[in-house]
Protein backbone atom coordinates (compact mmCIF):
# COMPACT_ATOMS: atom_id res chain seq x y z
CA UNK A 1 0.00 0.00 0.00
CA UNK A 2 1.33 3.77 -0.87
CA UNK A 3 0.15 6.99 0.73
CA UNK A 4 0.47 10.16 -1.32
CA UNK A 5 -0.45 13.90 -0.79
CA UNK A 6 -2.00 15.55 -4.24
CA UNK A 7 -1.52 19.23 -4.26
CA UNK A 8 -3.36 22.34 -6.33
CA UNK A 9 -2.31 24.70 -8.38
CA UNK A 10 -2.56 28.24 -9.01
CA UNK A 11 -1.76 30.17 -12.12
CA UNK A 12 0.30 33.08 -11.44
CA UNK A 13 0.35 34.02 -15.32
CA UNK A 14 -1.72 32.08 -18.03
CA UNK A 15 -2.01 32.56 -21.52
CA UNK A 16 -4.35 31.64 -23.89
CA UNK A 17 -1.68 31.37 -27.15
CA UNK A 18 -4.41 30.25 -29.63
CA UNK A 19 -6.02 27.15 -30.64
CA UNK A 20 -4.51 24.01 -32.60
CA UNK A 21 -6.25 22.37 -35.35
CA UNK A 22 -6.23 19.29 -33.23
CA UNK A 23 -8.42 21.35 -30.85
CA UNK A 24 -6.56 21.91 -27.76
CA UNK A 25 -4.68 24.89 -27.28
CA UNK A 26 -1.52 26.56 -26.92
CA UNK A 27 -0.58 27.70 -23.58
CA UNK A 28 1.95 29.81 -22.14
CA UNK A 29 1.64 29.97 -17.97
CA UNK A 30 3.81 30.58 -14.78
CA UNK A 31 2.68 27.77 -12.25
CA UNK A 32 2.71 26.54 -8.73
CA UNK A 33 2.14 24.34 -6.08
CA UNK A 34 0.75 25.46 -3.25
CA UNK A 35 -0.03 23.05 0.16
CA UNK A 36 -3.77 22.49 -0.48
CA UNK A 37 -3.96 19.10 -1.12
CA UNK A 38 -6.27 15.66 -1.44
CA UNK A 39 -5.00 12.54 0.01
CA UNK A 40 -5.04 9.21 -1.80
CA UNK A 41 -4.52 5.39 -0.80
CA UNK A 42 -3.48 3.09 -3.10
CA UNK A 43 -3.66 -0.44 -2.53
CA UNK A 44 -3.00 -3.64 -4.58
CA UNK A 45 -4.81 -5.76 -5.81
CA UNK A 46 -4.96 -8.66 -8.22
CA UNK A 47 -7.14 -7.08 -11.16
CA UNK A 48 -9.64 -4.61 -11.40
CA UNK A 49 -9.82 -1.15 -10.19
CA UNK A 50 -12.03 -0.12 -7.10
CA UNK A 51 -12.13 3.50 -6.14
CA UNK A 52 -13.96 5.36 -3.34
CA UNK A 53 -14.42 8.60 -2.58
CA UNK A 54 -15.03 11.04 0.59
CA UNK A 55 -17.52 13.06 -1.60
CA UNK A 56 -20.84 11.97 -3.02
CA UNK A 57 -20.35 14.29 -5.88
CA UNK A 58 -17.41 12.61 -7.07
CA UNK A 59 -17.79 10.08 -9.95
CA UNK A 60 -15.60 6.53 -8.77
CA UNK A 61 -15.69 5.20 -12.36
CA UNK A 62 -14.01 5.84 -15.75
CA UNK A 63 -15.34 9.27 -15.71
CA UNK A 64 -12.71 10.11 -12.78
CA UNK A 65 -9.57 11.03 -13.65
CA UNK A 66 -8.09 9.43 -11.42
CA UNK A 67 -9.38 6.06 -12.38
CA UNK A 68 -8.83 6.96 -15.92
CA UNK A 69 -4.93 7.43 -14.81
CA UNK A 70 -5.04 3.82 -13.17
CA UNK A 71 -6.34 2.47 -16.52
CA UNK A 72 -3.88 4.47 -18.27
CA UNK A 73 -0.82 2.86 -16.19
CA UNK A 74 -1.74 -0.68 -16.81
CA UNK A 75 -2.83 -0.13 -20.23
CA UNK A 76 0.93 1.85 -20.99
CA UNK A 77 3.37 -1.18 -18.68
CA UNK A 78 1.06 -4.14 -19.43
CA UNK A 79 1.65 -4.87 -16.08
CA UNK A 80 -1.16 -7.36 -14.95
CA UNK A 81 -2.61 -6.38 -11.54
CA UNK A 82 -5.29 -4.06 -9.58
CA UNK A 83 -5.36 -1.29 -7.51
CA UNK A 84 -8.08 -0.22 -4.59
CA UNK A 85 -7.54 3.67 -4.46
CA UNK A 86 -9.35 6.12 -1.71
CA UNK A 87 -9.46 9.50 -2.38
CA UNK A 88 -9.94 12.10 0.36
CA UNK A 89 -11.28 15.33 -1.36
CA UNK A 90 -9.83 19.09 -0.29
CA UNK A 91 -9.44 20.34 -3.48
CA UNK A 92 -12.17 22.09 -4.47
CA UNK A 93 -13.84 21.37 -8.26
CA UNK A 94 -14.32 23.73 -11.16
CA UNK A 95 -12.08 26.10 -9.31
CA UNK A 96 -9.19 26.02 -11.62
CA UNK A 97 -6.53 24.75 -9.16
CA UNK A 98 -5.73 21.40 -10.87
CA UNK A 99 -7.87 18.72 -8.29
CA UNK A 100 -8.32 16.02 -11.03
CA UNK A 101 -5.42 16.12 -12.81
CA UNK A 102 -3.10 16.54 -9.24
CA UNK A 103 -5.32 13.26 -8.43
CA UNK A 104 -4.24 11.31 -11.05
CA UNK A 105 -0.94 12.62 -11.00
CA UNK A 106 -1.01 10.61 -7.85
CA UNK A 107 -2.24 7.62 -9.14
CA UNK A 108 0.42 7.57 -11.84
CA UNK A 109 2.94 7.92 -8.78
CA UNK A 110 1.58 5.54 -6.63
CA UNK A 111 1.43 3.03 -9.23
CA UNK A 112 5.12 3.73 -10.07
CA UNK A 113 6.34 3.19 -6.48
CA UNK A 114 3.66 0.14 -5.73
CA UNK A 115 4.17 -1.99 -8.89
CA UNK A 116 8.25 -0.77 -8.87
CA UNK A 117 7.83 0.03 -12.66
CA UNK A 118 10.79 2.30 -12.45
CA UNK A 119 8.94 4.93 -15.04
CA UNK A 120 10.72 8.43 -15.67
CA UNK A 121 8.94 11.44 -14.52
CA UNK A 122 9.18 11.91 -18.04
CA UNK A 123 7.49 8.60 -18.99
CA UNK A 124 4.49 9.22 -16.33
CA UNK A 125 4.30 12.52 -18.06
CA UNK A 126 3.53 10.87 -21.71
CA UNK A 127 0.81 9.04 -19.90
CA UNK A 128 0.08 12.14 -17.81
CA UNK A 129 -0.81 14.53 -20.58
CA UNK A 130 -3.07 12.01 -22.63
CA UNK A 131 -5.15 12.57 -19.22
CA UNK A 132 -5.21 16.15 -18.83
CA UNK A 133 -3.10 19.56 -19.86
CA UNK A 134 -1.95 20.36 -16.21
CA UNK A 135 -1.19 16.47 -15.40
CA UNK A 136 2.34 16.90 -16.55
CA UNK A 137 2.91 19.92 -14.27
CA UNK A 138 1.55 18.22 -11.22
CA UNK A 139 3.89 15.32 -11.90
CA UNK A 140 6.66 17.56 -11.90
CA UNK A 141 5.00 20.40 -9.30
CA UNK A 142 6.98 23.20 -7.31
CA UNK A 143 7.49 26.37 -9.49
CA UNK A 144 7.48 26.02 -13.73
CA UNK A 145 6.84 27.84 -16.77
CA UNK A 146 4.43 25.03 -18.77
CA UNK A 147 3.98 25.75 -22.41
CA UNK A 148 2.64 23.81 -25.82
CA UNK A 149 -0.82 22.50 -24.49
CA UNK A 150 1.10 21.74 -21.11
CA UNK A 151 3.26 18.94 -21.63
CA UNK A 152 6.39 21.20 -21.45
CA UNK A 153 7.39 21.67 -18.05
CA UNK A 154 10.58 23.81 -17.46
CA UNK A 155 11.20 23.85 -13.84
CA UNK A 156 11.43 27.43 -12.37
CA UNK A 157 13.10 29.27 -9.76
CA UNK A 158 11.12 28.75 -6.52
CA UNK A 159 9.43 31.97 -5.07
CA UNK A 160 10.48 33.73 -2.69
CA UNK A 161 8.65 33.40 1.21
CA UNK A 162 4.71 34.29 0.24
CA UNK A 163 1.79 33.39 1.16
CA UNK A 164 -1.85 33.09 -0.63
CA UNK A 165 -5.09 33.24 0.16
CA UNK A 166 -7.39 31.08 -1.56
CA UNK A 167 -11.17 31.99 -2.38
CA UNK A 168 -13.75 29.49 -4.19
CA UNK A 169 -17.15 30.40 -4.46
CA UNK A 170 -20.32 28.48 -4.62
CA UNK A 171 -20.63 28.91 -8.28
CA UNK A 172 -17.78 26.72 -10.34
CA UNK A 173 -16.54 27.47 -13.75
CA UNK A 174 -16.72 24.79 -16.92
CA UNK A 175 -12.88 24.27 -18.48
CA UNK A 176 -14.71 23.64 -21.60
CA UNK A 177 -17.26 26.48 -21.63
CA UNK A 178 -14.11 28.83 -20.45
CA UNK A 179 -12.31 28.01 -23.63
CA UNK A 180 -15.03 28.10 -25.79
CA UNK A 181 -15.72 31.80 -24.14
CA UNK A 182 -11.82 32.50 -25.31
CA UNK A 183 -12.09 31.86 -28.77
CA UNK A 184 -15.30 33.43 -29.16
CA UNK A 185 -13.97 36.35 -28.20
CA UNK A 186 -12.48 38.60 -30.77
CA UNK A 187 -10.93 41.38 -28.56
CA UNK A 188 -8.43 40.03 -26.09
CA UNK A 189 -5.68 41.53 -24.24
CA UNK A 190 -2.06 39.57 -24.43
CA UNK A 191 -1.49 37.99 -20.80
CA UNK A 192 2.08 38.31 -21.30
CA UNK A 193 3.61 35.70 -19.12
CA UNK A 194 7.18 37.14 -19.38
CA UNK A 195 7.51 39.87 -16.95
CA UNK A 196 5.62 37.25 -14.07
CA UNK A 197 8.54 34.91 -14.87
CA UNK A 198 11.32 38.02 -14.94
CA UNK A 199 9.83 39.19 -11.52
CA UNK A 200 9.75 35.53 -10.41
CA UNK A 201 13.04 34.85 -11.67
CA UNK A 202 14.50 38.25 -9.36
CA UNK A 203 12.88 36.80 -6.40
CA UNK A 204 10.49 40.06 -6.25
CA UNK A 205 7.31 38.90 -5.28
CA UNK A 206 5.67 42.49 -5.19
CA UNK A 207 6.67 42.44 -8.91
CA UNK A 208 5.31 39.20 -9.52
CA UNK A 209 2.14 40.01 -7.73
CA UNK A 210 2.02 43.45 -9.96
CA UNK A 211 2.98 41.05 -13.44
CA UNK A 212 0.22 38.03 -12.51
CA UNK A 213 -2.15 37.91 -15.81
CA UNK A 214 -5.20 35.47 -17.01
CA UNK A 215 -6.54 35.38 -20.39
CA UNK A 216 -9.71 33.16 -18.51
CA UNK A 217 -10.46 36.73 -16.67
CA UNK A 218 -10.84 38.84 -19.73
CA UNK A 219 -13.90 36.67 -20.59
CA UNK A 220 -15.60 35.01 -16.93
CA UNK A 221 -18.61 36.37 -16.34
CA UNK A 222 -18.65 35.52 -12.61
CA UNK A 223 -19.19 38.62 -11.20
CA UNK A 224 -17.97 37.46 -7.63
CA UNK A 225 -14.42 36.36 -9.27
CA UNK A 226 -14.01 40.91 -9.61
CA UNK A 227 -15.45 41.11 -5.79
CA UNK A 228 -13.62 38.52 -4.16
CA UNK A 229 -10.15 40.38 -5.91
CA UNK A 230 -11.55 43.28 -4.69
CA UNK A 231 -11.97 41.95 -1.02
CA UNK A 232 -8.29 40.30 -0.87
CA UNK A 233 -6.63 43.76 -2.43
CA UNK A 234 -8.69 45.74 0.38
CA UNK A 235 -7.54 43.51 2.85
CA UNK A 236 -3.69 43.41 1.69
CA UNK A 237 -2.64 41.65 -1.29
CA UNK A 238 -0.16 42.77 -3.23
CA UNK A 239 -1.82 40.98 -6.09
CA UNK A 240 -4.67 39.36 -6.72
CA UNK A 241 -6.01 36.54 -9.84
CA UNK A 242 -8.11 34.16 -10.73
CA UNK A 243 -6.51 31.04 -11.12
CA UNK A 244 -6.70 28.92 -14.26
CA UNK A 245 -10.34 28.91 -15.73
CA UNK A 246 -11.65 29.34 -12.37
CA UNK A 247 -13.46 30.06 -10.61
CA UNK A 248 -11.23 30.09 -7.62
CA UNK A 249 -9.21 33.48 -7.04
CA UNK A 250 -6.53 34.25 -4.76
CA UNK A 251 -4.56 36.91 -3.12
CA UNK A 252 -0.64 37.06 -2.54
CA UNK A 253 0.38 38.14 0.26
CA UNK A 254 4.31 38.85 1.53
CA UNK A 255 3.48 39.05 5.19
CA UNK A 256 2.02 35.95 6.35
CA UNK A 257 0.30 37.51 9.50
CA UNK A 258 -1.27 39.99 7.07
CA UNK A 259 -2.61 37.08 5.09
CA UNK A 260 -3.80 35.43 7.74
CA UNK A 261 -6.21 38.73 8.72
CA UNK A 262 -7.20 38.46 4.91
CA UNK A 263 -8.50 34.94 5.99
CA UNK A 264 -10.46 35.84 8.62
CA UNK A 265 -12.34 38.52 6.91
CA UNK A 266 -12.77 36.51 3.78
CA UNK A 267 -14.67 33.95 5.85
CA UNK A 268 -16.85 36.55 6.58
CA UNK A 269 -18.35 36.60 3.08
CA UNK A 270 -17.68 33.51 1.99
CA UNK A 271 -17.12 29.47 3.19
CA UNK A 272 -14.79 27.94 1.00
CA UNK A 273 -11.67 30.49 2.11
CA UNK A 274 -7.93 28.96 2.06
CA UNK A 275 -4.51 29.80 3.33
CA UNK A 276 -1.97 28.32 1.95
CA UNK A 277 2.26 28.31 1.13
CA UNK A 278 4.30 27.49 -2.06
CA UNK A 279 5.47 23.75 -2.06
CA UNK A 280 8.54 22.28 -3.84
CA UNK A 281 6.58 19.32 -5.48
CA UNK A 282 3.46 18.46 -7.02
CA UNK A 283 2.87 14.55 -5.72
CA UNK A 284 4.54 13.77 -2.09
CA UNK A 285 4.46 9.70 -1.15
CA UNK A 286 4.04 9.63 2.48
Amino acid sequence: MVSLYAYAKLNLALEVVGKREDGYHDMDMLMQSVSLCDTLHLKKLESGIWFACNRSDIPCNADNIAFAAAEKFFNFTGIAGGVEISLEKQIPSQAGMAGGSADAAAVLHGLNRLYAANLSVSELCRIGVTLGADVPFCLVGGTAHVTGMGEKVEPAPPLPECFFIIVKPETGISTGAAFQAVDRCQSLQKADAQPVLNAAADRDIKGVALAMCNTFEQVTVLEEVFEIKQKLLESGACGSLMSGSGSAVFGLFSEREMALAAADRLHLFYKDVYFVEPVPYGVKIL
